[in-house]
């Protein structure tokens, strides 16, 4: 699938609303991703003074801030983007307790709206691999940051990457995150080096083990597109093919490997 192709897939389908990736993060979350909030751990790393302005790119349906509401405070000015008009309707609803500071807006990450050095900090919450054109990307967020602000991007390694292509290619199903290593922990912090003088990494490791079904169906369902999800026949061969993979491997593993680069100039 070329890039173009992608893009509009995940648009008109994957991510048209937030259905798949609330289902894939609770089926994580089941699964035990890691002892307490992912979206806390990150909010742990993200040093923003007051009076700031903050733009989070590809905000999905507003996780990060849903589970950081009593950390952030009044005096920012938080705009909320994404590229899918769903994504950011899930996330008005989901903050819609969250006050007057969070703006919404369908943002392009290769495009980015705003003037030179608009924005004290700009976060990409585990989004980066699914954008085409990452150069461009980068350019753009480098130019909407005030000098001395921070960039920060989160993803995953890429044996997580490896590991569950294979097992979603082993029912039957294709990978959600895109171009396959296109921002992975390995290959992250060389490319933002491009673009940014300092740049670190920290990153938190969990093996996962996959041994009952409902966790493994949830996963290749939030990968199936809508008319695979609405389709019995399509369901039901989904069902078998987990049945199946559960019974010749008892101990099916998923090294999570998750990373947080900060960057900036």
């Amino acid at each position: 699938m070329s890039d173009m192709a992608n893009q509009e897939y995940l648009l008109k389908d994957q991510y048209r609303d937030a259905t798949n990736f609330t289902l894939r993060v609770e089926t994580l979350q089941r699964m035990g991703v890691m002892q307490g909030s992912w979206y806390r751990w990150i909010f742990d790393h993200i040093q923003i003074p007051e009076q700031s302005r903050v733009l989070e790119l590809g905000c999905g349906p507003g996780f990060l801030w849903r589970e950081n509401l009593d950390r952030v405070p009044q005096s920012w000015e938080v705009t909320l983007s994404d590229f899918s008009p769903g994504m950011l309707e899930a996330a008005r609803h989901n903050l819609e307790k969250g006050g007057e500071h969070f703006a919404y807006q369908v943002i392009d990450a290769q495009a980015i709206p705003y003037e030179a050095g608009h924005f004290d900090a700009v976060i990409a919450n585990a989004m980066l691999y699914h954008v085409p054109n990452l150069a461009q990307a980068f350019s753009e967020v480098r130019r909407v940051l005030k000098p001395g602000g921070n960039f920060y991007a989160t993803t995953i390694g890429d044996r997580a990457i490896a590991e569950l292509g294979t097992i979603m290619q082993q029912v039957g199903y294709g990978t959600w995150l895109g171009s396959p290593f296109g921002f992975s922990i390995e290959n992250g912090g060389q490319q933002l080096e491009h673009w940014f003088t300092h740049v670190t990494l920290d990153r938190l490791e969990k093996q996962l083990l996959i041994n009952e079904r409902e966790s493994l169906l949830g996963l290749v369902r939030s990968g199936m597109s809508k008319q695979e999800q609405q389709d019995a026949t399509k369901l039901h061969a989904a069902q078998e093919a987990v049945e199946r993979l559960l019974q010749q491997d008892q101990e099916l593993t998923i090294t999570m490997d998750f990373g947080i680069f900060v960057a900036s100039n």
